[in-house]
């Protein structure tokens, strides 16, 4: 938060106006970080927000009537172009010839055991898939700091040999992230974002939920027969369910037309912001 507020307080002291858009507030591991950010927000002319939580706790906390519930902006990003993904897909070295599977997790409240449990579940749901599917994993930490880096390279240890591609975050745009993404047969993603752009790409998603917004989210976009609780999900749920996608036993044209919905609302709040 600290890295974020420099700029917030910088503008406030030279009398910039403030709007906050787009944002998820929490959680909050203290209690002085929720007043931290409460601070911080009274200092905006506009806020808007992307899941419910987040607008309740702003409602609640912020004396303002230009509060708005919006859809996440990421959802939308324009289509990266075909020859463009190829040419990700060539400097990243992926194989274009094998369906990909993206893993996206971070690191949590969870260390030791819990940790080493999901890595397993992973790993062993991944040799199934790789063994059943011939599949190969793209392995997409969605943030820079070293935790997620650390964390995703942990879980190459887990996957068959030979299995896993390991995408270095740094200096990678979201636009590039989404071409990454568009590439994809299924995401498997614990960070909101890994969610946010594999689905703004009409790409099925798994989502392992440890804050109520990626369950928002998986809802928003009608996908919660996927959505599971990070410390509690088993090897055959998420095995079932990317056999579902794999097979492809969805309907993926409700799921597209539900990605197009959400991106025309999306469009519509940021002509009006």
């Amino acid at each position: 938060m600290n890295y974020y507020s420099q700029f917030i307080d910088m503008a406030h002291a030279y009398k910039i106006p403030i709007y906050f858009y787009g944002i998820g507030i929490g959680p909050f591991k203290e209690k002085a970080a929720e007043e931290y950010a409460i601070t911080l927000l009274r200092k905006g002319e506009m806020i808007a927000v992307r899941d419910p939580n987040s607008f309740q706790f702003v409602k609640k906390h912020i004396d303002n009537e230009k509060i708005s519930l919006i859809t996440d902006p990421a959802m939308c990003l324009k289509a990266v172009p075909p020859e463009r993904r190829k040419q990700i897909l060539k400097k990243e070295k992926l194989p274009s010839n094998y369906k990909l599977v993206g893993i996206c997790l971070r690191p949590w409240f969870f260390k030791g055991k819990k940790e080493q449990e999901l890595l397993k579940k992973i790993g062993q749901v991944g040799e199934e898939l790789y063994k059943q599917y011939n599949v190969r994993f793209v392995l997409i930490p969605f943030s820079q700091y070293q935790g997620d880096i650390t964390l995703m390279k942990r879980v190459k240890q887990y996957l068959p040999k030979g299995s896993s591609y390991f995408i270095n975050p740094k200096n990678k745009s979201s636009k590039y992230i989404q071409g990454l993404c568009s590439s994809l047969s299924l995401m498997i993603g614990m960070r909101l974002h890994s969610l946010i752009l594999a689905a703004s790409q009409n790409v099925p998603v798994i989502g392992l939920s440890y804050d109520p917004k990626v369950n928002h989210f998986m809802r928003s976009i009608k996908q919660e027969q996927f959505l599971f609780s990070y410390n509690t999900v088993t090897n055959k749920q998420l095995l079932e369910s990317a056999q579902l996608i794999l097979n492809g036993d969805i309907n993926k044209e409700n799921y597209i037309s539900t990605i197009q919905n959400m991106k025309q609302k999306c469009l519509a709040k940021l002509s009006e912001a």
